[in-house]
């Protein structure tokens, strides 16, 4: 089982794709480059995972759990926002934080391809394909620091997410690529999903 900090150094490519993603304005951009300045110079992620654990209810061969989370410290950036009802900067903070815990994927992609001597075929989030009672037994196998499951399945923080990585022998590093991976938004049924590009 490995748990590691990640820190994601500043892309602000990422403005650009948020501003095409959440069909901001180009007007908006300036307070999205300061909000993002501001509070994610150095974002940190805590990534939780583990390859073949003994879990029941996973009906695969190979594969890795994982929990992915911002930490509560966003969550209270975030709130800090919506207590002075500023509904715009509450929306861009919220979409920079959904990419920034996007880019963290890479970071668990790699490390599972490398530890696992195989390839990540795609990020199953729960409650899709596998139920969502499934959170609170991975939760409990991996137990992240800080991380803890509210009702209805939900977990706490907030910008946290709980998958399953199906393994596949051989392949390249082309999974490394988490949109590529990630690619049947109109075919998926997570319409929650952090990732989704289509309705």
């Amino acid at each position: 089982m490995k748990h590691k900090i990640v820190r994601i150094s500043p892309e602000y490519s990422d403005i650009d794709d948020i501003i095409h993603r959440y069909h901001f304005s180009e007007d908006d951009r300036p307070l999205i480059k300061s909000l993002y300045q501001k509070h994610f110079s150095r974002p940190q992620v805590q990534i939780a995972y583990d390859i073949n654990p003994e879990i029941e209810g996973i009906d695969l061969d190979d594969f890795a759990v994982a929990i992915v989370t911002l930490g509560a410290e966003i969550d209270e950036i975030i709130n800090s926002y919506v207590a002075k009802e500023q509904i715009l900067e509450t929306y861009i903070l919220d979409a920079i934080a959904v990419k920034i815990l996007s880019r963290a994927y890479t970071t668990l992609v790699k490390d599972v391809n490398r530890f696992s001597g195989k390839t990540v075929s795609s990020l199953e989030f729960i409650g899709d394909r596998f139920p969502m009672e499934l959170t609170e037994a991975v939760l409990d196998y991996l137990k992240p620091d800080g991380v803890s499951l509210k009702e209805g399945y939900m977990l706490s923080p907030l910008k946290t997410v709980c998958m399953i990585l199906p393994l596949k022998e051989g392949g390249d590093n082309a999974s490394d690529n988490v949109e590529k991976i990630c690619n049947t938004c109109s075919k998926c049924g997570n319409l929650k999903c952090i990732m989704r590009n289509s309705t």
